[in-house]
């Protein structure tokens, strides 16, 4: 099985099991490396159900991690599923995801190598998968969730902070692209090729005291992505996100600020903004970057491409008073700006390739030592 086959389908058939080739092997910094297996059967079985588990162990923290679930796919297509399942297992802290934001092979994913802060979870959910009007994907679930925060330092601005706790969560997740177009390979997996028109995401998120749990409470959460292109110049990609949370919240269920400082750039994050260093109640984001393709810099045999990017956040959190330094936990009620520059496909090889990249921090949050506001990176990219 190809490449574009793994990453369309998102597994390896293996006889009557599908295999995620990203449970094999994957890192973290809290974690060190992981190596596991998750499996669940296809349709060589049946074709209307799947029962499916995984195992983790990761070196550095020693520890086992396992799940399991069960599927039933309501209609042919497999648009329609209903799913009931458990996991004990890491969480990464103060995060928020999308429907389908982005595929576990995806370089997007790779920022999970520079994270540090994850908490415990054992997680018991029911999700139903659906799609409407075409264009419109979602995910209607119900999670209940013992959390146990691992490292309490980056909440020691609080003095009563509960280190334990639990949540029962209705979450609604959508997704609509109009007119998102789909590659089909050759064994029948769709591979999206995207859409000229913005895609849009969704998230309403309900906390309650279903199952005796501790906290009630609302999430409001919305993306937004387009790309323009130029017939001369190029393409240009904007992202827009934004959260908003109101009620008696956990900490533990805040915002990041999306910052991936770390030698690897990763789209759509803060590339000069430190890990876990704001964490916010409600934040708006934007990401802009504009791809020059090789018009800028050609020769007969190399033809990188030129990158012009720029971000920049807004966050409050009116649970805390300001806090200047640290590592954790600081307001981004100033206003967090950086921008830069990439050179990508310096070197490709096979359907990857290879770029630099150099970032800035400045405005309200830069930092007091010049050389702590520039990032300098590795990229990838996919080559097609």
């Amino acid at each position: 099985m190809d490449l574009v086959e793994v990453i369309a389908a998102g597994y390896i058939p293996i006889k009557f099991l599908n295999l995620d080739p990203s449970s094999i092997l994957w890192y973290n910094q809290h974690e060190g490396y992981r190596i596991g297996m998750a499996m669940a059967t296809n349709s060589k079985i049946l074709s209307w159900m799947s029962i499916g588990g995984y195992v983790g162990y990761g070196f550095r923290d020693k520890a086992l991690k396992y799940g399991g679930h069960l599927e039933f796919i309501l209609n042919q297509r497999g648009t329609q599923k209903i799913k009931f399942g458990y996991k004990q297992d890491l969480e990464f802290s103060d995060e928020h995801h999308f429907y389908n934001e982005f595929a576990s092979l995806s370089l997007q994913s790779t920022r999970d190598f520079f994270l540090s802060e994850m908490d415990s979870i054992k997680l018991y959910y029911a999700s139903y998968k659906f799609s409407l009007f075409r264009y419109l994907k979602g995910d209607l679930r119900f999670d209940y969730q013992h959390k146990n925060i691992i490292n309490p330092n980056r909440y020691s601005y609080y003095e009563s902070f509960p280190f334990e706790y639990t949540t029962s969560e209705v979450g609604l997740y959508a997704r609509y692209a109009y007119k998102e177009k789909y590659l089909q390979t050759p064994k029948g997996n769709l591979l999206s090729m995207g859409t000229k028109y913005p895609v849009l995401y969704a998230n309403i998120i309900k906390g309650t005291n279903l199952l005796e749990a501790d906290y009630e409470y609302l999430k409001l959460e919305a993306k937004i992505s387009k790309k323009f292109s130029f017939r001369h110049i190029g393409d240009s990609y904007l992202t827009l996100t934004g959260g908003y949370l109101d009620g008696n919240i956990p900490y533990g269920e805040m915002y990041f600020g999306t910052g991936s400082y770390s030698w690897l750039n990763i789209d759509n994050s803060f590339n000069t903004m430190r890990i876990n260093e704001f964490v916010s109640d409600r934040f708006a984001s934007v990401f802009f970057r504009h791809d020059f393709g090789s018009l800028l810099l050609r020769t007969k045999n190399w033809d990188p491409e030129i990158v012009l990017v720029s971000a920049a956040g807004w966050g409050d959190n009116t649970r805390i008073s300001d806090i200047e330094s640290g590592d954790f936990a600081k307001r981004m009620n100033k206003g967090y700006f950086e921008s830069g520059i990439q050179i990508n496909q310096i070197l490709k090889m096979s359907f990857q390739g290879y770029g630099l990249g150099v970032y800035y921090r400045y405005g309200p949050y830069s930092r007091s030592r010049p050389i702590e506001n520039w990032a300098f990176k590795f990229n990838l990219t996919f080559v097609l």
